[in-house]
């Protein structure tokens, strides 16, 4: 499926909330340098929270690429086709100089 073909707007979640209270509520801080034993685990079984008026699913976990790695959340949608990054996941996760 085309990106472009696919849109969706969430309005009630949004980076500072992700920052505040998400991360408040996970008990860990959004975009947290993960150590690189943390990043080599794997799950057996994920913990989500369920957030806001919308309620939406929350589900922190570990994204890395080379030597890299972070603590994202991801917000759940299980009709969404695709899944993506933001640019303030992004950038501090796979781009040195953008």
């Amino acid at each position: 499926m085309d990106p472009k073909d696919y849109d969706v707007l969430i309005t009630d979640v949004n980076d500072n909330k992700l920052r505040t209270e998400v991360s408040e509520l996970v008990g860990i801080p959004y975009l947290k340098e993960a150590k690189k034993d943390e990043a080599n685990e794997k799950v057996k079984i994920g913990h989500a929270i369920i957030y806001g008026i919308k309620q939406r699913s929350i589900f922190p976990c570990i994204v890395s690429f080379q030597d890299k790695a972070r603590w994202i959340f991801f917000i759940v949608d299980s009709s969404s086709p695709l899944t993506y990054l933001s640019v303030q996941v992004s950038v501090p996760t796979y781009r040195e100089n953008a």
